[in-house]
Formats: structure tokens, C-alpha cells, sequence
């Protein structure tokens, strides 16, 4: 199974060498994410994840502006019952679970904005690198929710509980999130070292346990209901 290339759409997608780029592409809502656009990246991680030609997986944006501003706050508002509300939570889950366990080393390359979902499709990923313009946020607090696509327990393994959890309780925005400082194409280089390590082993990179790869989400959704 092979990654085809996406040139339109809210996700596109190319292979350049062994490394796959998906890159959110709706600039006019700052890649917001709704029901169509995390489909669509779920699965381009489920194909690039088999792919055999490639060794590891950037997801960026095409616009300065956002990584990503977070779920689409329309969409979410059209949900006219509970159970419509729950299956626009368990879609974000869906795909932040299938980002994070992508057999293939997955990399955040990020630039403007990654607030709500879209810091938690970073969190979701192994490798997190921050543009100059980078900013980080779960201001879900201020909508009256907190973070639903795994961010409390995602955030909590990758900056400890006591920094996660002013961050989740109060809105502010951490200094930094765990991330490699630099301007988002260093996210190449990191990534053609997959390239050339599970090159010259002969051998898929699978990532094994990483800190950050599950954070008991399904405990913590658990927690959510009840």
C-alpha cells in the first residue's frame, strides 16, 4: 500500500525520498479541524504507516499563520445532541490514537498557532519542532471545556502534571512544550535520520512505547463521561 499524493483538499500530501509530508491546507479557517480534514489525515497516517517506501511522516501547515487553531468550533456547534457530541469527540480521537500509533516515527512541524486539538495533534506526535513563530495553548477553559482529544493526558506525561495542569485550568501559554527550537524545516533533518538509521538497519523504526504515545487516553475518556 503506497501514499498517494493529495493536491487539493483540507490535507495534502507528498513522498519526497522515504519521507512522507501531510500538510493541513485550510488556511481561511487557520487549519481548524472538522469531521473531512481528520478523516482525511487519519487516513494518510493509516496508508503512510504501511507504506513501505516510507520511513517517516511530517505533518505541517501550509499556511505561517497555524499549525493548527484547534477543532472547528462551527462544526462542533452544529452538534444538536449529546450523542453528535460525543462522535465529534471520539473522531478527534480516532485520529490523534492513529498519529500516535503510527508504526513510523511521526514529526510536528510547526509554525503560528497550535492551540486545543491542533496542540494535541502535536502532543500526539513523537517529535515536536517549533518555528520561531510557534505558540502553544489549551484554552478550552475558556469555552467552559477542557481539552478532548487526549491533551490532559498527553500534556500531563510530556511536561509533568503541575505545568499541564495550569496550563489546562488557566488558558495561559507555556515558554516552550517539550519541542527542538528552530525554524520548522530542521524537521527534514530530523526526519532523513529515520531515514538513514531504518536504511541501514534494513528495518521499519517502529517506536515501541513512546512517553507520549498514549497517556491512558482511554482512561482519562473514561473520566470524561462520568
Amino acid at each position: 500500500m503506497n501514499l498517494t499524493e493529495r493536491h487539493d483538499g483540507p490535507v495534502l500530501s507528498r513522498v519526497e525520498g522515504a519521507t512522507a509530508f501531510l500538510t493541513l491546507n485550510r488556511p481561511d479557517r487557520l487549519n481548524a479541524l472538522d469531521e473531512e480534514t481528520l478523516a482525511i489525515l487519519e487516513a494518510c497516517i493509516h496508508v503512510a504507516g504501511l507504506d513501505p517506501d516510507v520511513r517517516a511522516i511530517v505533518i505541517a501547515s501550509g499556511t505561517p499563520r497555524a499549525f493548527s487553531a484547534g477543532a472547528d468550533l462551527k462544526w462542533l456547534g452544529a452538534a444538536s445532541s449529546a450523542a453528535e457530541v460525543a462522535s465529534r469527540a471520539h473522531r478527534g480521537h480516532r485520529t490523534m490514537n492513529a498519529v500516535a500509533d503510527c508504526p513510523k516515527p511521526t514529526i510536528a512541524a510547526i509554525e503560528g498557532v497550535a492551540f486545543g486539538g491542533g496542540c494535541e495533534l502535536a502532543l500526539a506526535c513523537d517529535y515536536r519542532i517549533a518555528g520561531d513563530t510557534a505558540r502553544f495553548g489549551q484554552p478550552e477553559i475558556k469555552l467552559g471545556i477542557i481539552p478532548g482529544w487526549g491533551g490532559t493526558q498527553r500534556l500531563t506525561r510530556l511536561i509533568g502534571p503541575s505545568r499541564a495542569t495550569d496550563m489546562i485550568l488557566t488558558g495561559r501559554r507555556p515558554c516552550e512544550l517539550g519541542c527542538r527550537s528552530g525554524r520548522s524545516p530542521c524537521s527534514c533533518d530530523v526526519a532523513s535520520r529515520f531515514v538513514r538509521v531504518s536504511g541501514a538497519s534494513g528495518r521499519e523504526d517502529r517506536k515501541g512505547d513512546h512517553p507520549t504515545r498514549h497517556g491512558n487516553v482511554p482512561g482519562g475518556r473514561s473520566l470524561y463521561r462520568n
